[in-house]
């Protein structure tokens, strides 16, 4: 048996997907500048109101993209 996601997780409303154009068009905008730290998943999570997994996937949209790295033990930066 097929277990399929629920189709909300790929709306583009989602709001991991808000967080994330967000955040990138502070990168396109030149507000968080390359090798510059983006906001921790604590940080998004208290500033957008949502849950550190809410958080995390947009982190991990952004950097699925290529506008951010994770360096472990120091966050997440813009890439150059």
């Amino acid at each position: 048996m097929l277990c399929r996601m629920p189709a909300h997780l790929d709306r583009p409303d989602a709001p991991y997907l808000q967080i994330a154009h967000q955040l990138r068009q502070r990168i396109e905008s030149g507000a968080l500048a390359p090798g510059e730290r983006v906001p921790s998943a604590r940080e998004i999570a208290a500033e957008w109101s949502v849950a550190l997994v809410t958080a995390s996937k947009a982190l991990a949209a952004l950097s699925a993209t290529g506008l951010t790295e994770a360096r472990p033990g120091l966050g997440t930066f813009v890439t150059e």
